[in-house]
């Protein structure tokens, strides 16, 4: 999925995952499908909806928690997303991109020295960060 797809062949994947959910609306996995695919797209509202729900119906849903974290991350809202990714993490230890994305964000916001432990304090009890975190 990390290619934006075809104009038009967007909305047909999207109502093929919807045509799903009309069959079971409680669905995680295609919710969260839904989500990904369009958050790839670039939708990212839409995105954020979807990924919601899915985590609603299923909290430790590692792939929903992942990209509903980077989209909070995208949003500025860092320590938001950094809970997520690492609430990913926690459900899915292997989820090396989920690290890897989060590792970034703290030593872009927190330095490159800080040990790898506890990310969302770190990153709200940053001097001058504490403004931008709560937005």
């Amino acid at each position: 999925m990390s290619s934006t797809p075809r104009p038009g062949r967007l909305e047909q994947t999207v109502n093929q995952f919807e045509k799903e959910l009309t069959v079971n609306p409680t669905d995680a996995d295609t919710l969260a499908d839904i989500g990904i695919y369009l958050f790839e797209a670039g939708k990212i509202d839409d995105a954020s909806a979807r990924l919601e729900r899915a985590v609603k119906l299923q909290p430790g849903l590692a792939r929903a928690l992942r990209y509903l974290g980077e989209e909070r991350i995208k949003q500025k809202r860092h320590a938001e997303g950094l809970n997520l990714q690492a609430r990913a993490l926690e459900a899915d230890p292997s989820n090396v991109h989920g690290f890897v994305f989060a590792r970034a964000v703290v030593r872009r916001r927190c330095g490159a020295d800080q040990p790898d432990s506890d990310w969302p304090a770190r990153l709200s009890s940053s001097p001058g960060n504490r403004r931008r975190v709560d937005r």
